[in-house]
């Protein structure tokens, strides 16, 4: 039962797509587990990968621009994860491997250099940061310079790159976060409370944000981070569970149908072939049988 439980729902959940495995990274992340988390997009960036090929092959350039795209985000992803957990050269691997896939991509090559700045080239990571700003003052690089000053104690530098980095795009949920985590270092909760709101619902896309934001919001809001007497928190609880019943809607869909067809064989027996209805057979009768 077990088996057919875990294969139902791996066949539900699509495990040979890309996608399943970022879902799995995601929840993951929700548990804090970090290098489990990075091993799922890995391998969902191998997944991807391998859909690149198949487009390459069949020369279709939109697939192929679509499939690299989700190459590049899911290695980004498992980097952005790791330098989280405080583990940037591990980090570093995979944000050389997104920067190598396209090397045109500039969220990819300002990812780089955080990481390497984490690693201790602080110094490189901010002139060649600088270099690549001069040359392309894009949103991406403008929010990676902001958090390498914010990361060397220059919270008034960080925080004038983070807002130039919004004027030019103002869904940029990395900038917003670091304007909160620079609103809370100087105290002002206020700001900071709406920063991590606005990066929040500008991270639907970015799961790392979106865990970071989160964290920083029941700092900025303790009253909220358990459910407490006169129902303190339920909001924020009610929130949380919608969010994640959103992101996990197609598993939840899976095990749903499954339970149906587990305990209520009678529905099952409805989606299954009939074979041909043979005639019943007529009991012969008392003069028939004396015969």
């Amino acid at each position: 039962m077990a088996a057919g439980w875990l294969a139902w729902l791996g066949y539900a959940a699509n495990w040979q797509a890309g996608d399943f495995y970022e879902s799995l990274g995601h929840a993951a992340l929700s548990w804090r587990l970090a290098g489990l988390s990075a091993t799922c997009y890995a391998q969902a960036a191998e997944v991807h990968r391998a859909d690149l090929l198949w487009a390459k092959y069949a020369s279709d350039a939109a697939a192929e621009k679509a499939a690299l795209n989700n190459v590049v985000r899911a290695r980004m992803t498992a980097a952005r994860v790791l330098l989280v957990a405080q583990r940037p050269h591990a980090a570093l691997a995979f944000a050389e491997d997104a920067y190598r896939a396209d090397y045109s991509n500039i969220a990819a090559a300002a990812l780089l250099w955080r990481i390497r700045h984490a690693t201790g080239i602080a110094s490189e990571a901010k002139r060649e940061l600088i270099l690549l700003g001069l040359d392309n003052p894009a949103p991406e690089i403008l929010a990676a310079l902001g958090e390498l000053f914010f990361a060397d104690g220059d919270s008034e530098q960080g925080r004038r790159f983070a807002q130039r980095a919004l004027s030019q795009s103002t869904r940029m949920a990395e900038a917003w976060l670091l304007l909160a985590c620079i609103y809370a270092d100087g105290g002002d909760k206020q700001s900071a409370r709406r920063a991590v709101a606005k990066a929040w619902h500008c991270a639907t896309d970015q799961p790392v944000v979106r865990h970071q934001a989160a964290r920083l919001y029941l700092q900025l809001h303790p009253d909220r981070s358990s459910l407490l007497v006169a129902g303190r928190g339920i909001d924020y609880w009610w929130q949380v569970a919608g969010y994640w019943v959103q992101d996990h809607s197609a598993f939840l869909a899976g095990l749903a149908a499954y339970l149906i067809f587990l305990f209520f064989p009678a529905i099952g027996a409805q989606f299954r072939p009939r074979e041909g209805i043979q005639p019943a057979s007529v009991p012969a009768s008392d003069e028939t049988a004396a015969e």
